[in-house]
């Protein structure tokens, strides 16, 4: 009697491991791509890099970031922000007190699907920027150029937000709810496992 009692435990133990072991790695599957946000960020401060290899400035310089056409201004914004600190100016979101100011202008911004199949979508994230660099004192103008940056990969479902340039069925409701119900689903079958007795 005492066989088979061990017997059972340790199938529910591998049934129990099995079960996680799917779970763990269908959401993993999900989990492991970047997000369009991800994306899009890593291509505005590419733009960035390249505009600021260009400066020659001393580190200590002063500049301003003026943004205009972007969809999300305080995205790319702060994006921009975070390239010319780390390489050592000090940036300030206004024209005054300034001795230099960036000029960006967004042509594009924003992230495409395409079906592929029932679960997989072929993702396109583009930005086209371009940008001016003023002296304050005497209204010097350099132009930096216009960059074009586009990724194109292949994802398991659709992001939906203000990136967007397609319409979609998934959003944020559906990415917060299934991993919820994924975790829920997988506690509720360990405790059955336990609990349940023949």
């Amino acid at each position: 009697m005492h066989l088979i009692s061990k017997v059972r435990s340790n199938a529910r133990w591998l049934v129990c491991g099995c079960v996680m072991v799917c779970f763990t790695r269908a959401f993993s599957q999900t989990v492991a791509e970047p997000s369009a946000m991800t994306v899009l960020r890593s291509q505005v401060q590419a733009v960035a890099e390249a505009w600021s290899a260009r400066f020659s400035l001393p580190e200590s310089s002063r500049i301003g970031l003026r943004v205009t056409g972007a969809v999300a201004k305080e995205f790319t914004e702060n994006s921009i922000l975070e390239v010319l600190q780390h390489r050592g100016y000090r940036v300030a979101l206004s024209d005054e007190q300034v001795d230099w100011l960036l000029d960006v202008l967004v042509h594009e911004q924003g992230v495409s699907y395409e079906e592929l199949s029932d679960k997989q979508w072929k993702r396109i994230v583009s930005v086209s920027m371009e940008a001016r660099l003023s002296m304050r004192a005497n209204q010097e103008v350099r132009y930096l150029g216009k960059l074009d940056v586009s990724a194109v990969d292949t994802v398991t479902q659709r992001e939906e937000g203000w990136w967007s340039l397609g319409e979609g069925k998934s959003g944020t409701f559906e990415k917060i709810v299934t991993p919820i119900v994924v975790i829920a689903a997988s506690a509720v079958v360990v405790y059955l496992f336990f609990t349940v007795r023949n």
